[in-house]
């Protein structure tokens, strides 16, 4: 009778470890890539969150940010990247971009960013699109100012509205 050692492993213990040893090494590749992929994709996600989007959709006022993102159709023109700072030193309760004197000067609410409800900002009836930020339809044609815009339509009267490059321009002016 052959004498087993019970020191020496036999060749099927030996075939028996190799193979959980790569079926070891297999979970932990995989579970390896699996992490690293959720990692990245994790970074992806994150890199483009609310935090770094929201210094491209808003502007510095009085070293206050103004959430210009208003998600509206795409024939209104984006004011993303744009730079608008308010000359005077004082504060803008709403957040809209005009300060609370402006406000207080123009008759407008200082609490509330669209003082008419049409859709547009008080600045930006003021200063952009050059209409009444106290009378939704500035011009009288049954459709609000914020309607017209999003449509590609000038609220002020008849015909298309201005181009995003007029429309620049007229904010640099209007800083000057």
């Amino acid at each position: 009778m052959d004498q087993i050692n019970s020191n020496e492993p036999s060749e099927e213990d030996i075939a028996q470890s190799s193979f959980t040893g790569r079926k070891k090494l297999l979970i932990i590749i995989v579970t390896l890539i699996i992490v690293l992929g959720l990692s990245a994709g994790l970074y992806l996600y994150f890199s483009g969150s609310e935090a770094e989007n929201l210094n491209e959709n808003t502007t510095a006022v009085n070293d206050k940010e103004v959430n210009l993102n208003t998600n509206r159709p795409s024939f209104r023109p984006s004011l993303t990247n744009q730079t608008i700072i308010i000359k005077e030193e004082t504060d803008d309760d709403d957040r809209d971009g005009l300060s609370n004197d402006k406000e207080k000067e123009l008759g407008t609410d200082i609490k509330k960013a669209d003082t008419d409800s049409d859709g547009l900002s008080d600045y930006e009836e003021v200063y952009i699109y050059k209409t009444d930020p106290k009378n939704k339809d500035t011009d009288g044609d049954g459709f609000s100012d914020g309607e017209e815009v999003d449509k590609n339509y000038n609220p002020n009267g008849e015909g298309q509205l201005f181009n995003t490059n007029s429309a620049i321009e007229n904010i640099n002016n209007n800083q000057s």
